[in-house]
């Protein structure tokens, strides 16, 4: 998702090949979908990215008021003002589609499963596949934060979402494409994200 140019040298798997993947129909603004061909173990994987993009008010309406502080004071981001008028948020997810054809989510996005697959390779070039799918995305639209919920092994239920492994992971892929980057966890419950300031916008 991403300017990650040069970001697998930086994480030691230059070598680290896209899978194949193709993008799926969407008539829902804003929103897409891709279906990459992974494998892991030696066993062909079908992942499912799903993401979408909003505007400042979109974003901040799903938000709690101390999120809306915290985003102003630790990330430095105006929550009034002309200059919200250019932000841009994108929320993205991936992991395997569940069976059931009609467990969908209030946007009518196909639920997927987050299972923590123990092969470094299928990481690797997962990421190096969601960097080739998102980075695009992110120059056109000019995308200012992204958010996401990582998922969390069962020793990690209590931990803050910034401080998982799979967080972390995420983490230097983003700061190795953008240096100065940021993040926060949000302090809504139902909705554990974390919040990533790529993008800086002026006051």
């Amino acid at each position: 998702m991403i300017k990650l140019r040069d970001l697998l040298r930086e994480v030691g798997e230059g070598s680290s090949e896209p899978f194949e993947y193709n993008q799926i129909a969407t008539d829902t603004p804003g929103s897409f979908k891709y279906n990459i061909n992974a494998e892991a173990h030696g066993k062909n994987l079908l992942i499912r990215l799903n993401g979408y993009t909003e505007d400042w008010y979109s974003f901040s309406s799903a938000m709690t008021e101390q999120d809306i502080v915290n985003v102003e004071k630790e990330l430095n981001l105006p929550v009034s003002g002309p200059a919200i008028n250019d932000f841009t948020a994108m929320y993205i997810e991936f992991g395997i589609p569940t069976k059931n054809k009609f467990n969908k989510n209030a946007n009518n996005r196909q639920e997927i499963d987050s299972p923590l697959i123990n092969d470094k390779v299928y990481m690797f070039r997962l990421m190096a596949t969601i960097k080739q799918i998102l980075t695009p995305i992110i120059d056109k639209e000019k995308i200012n934060l992204v958010y996401y919920n990582p998922a969390k092994r069962d020793t990690e239920q209590g931990a803050a979402s910034t401080d998982v492994g799979r967080s972390r992971l995420y983490d230097i892929f983003i700061r190795s494409s953008f240096p100065g980057a940021k993040s926060i966890n949000s302090t809504n419950t139902a909705r554990p994200n974390v919040l990533t300031l790529i993008r800086p916008i002026s006051k």
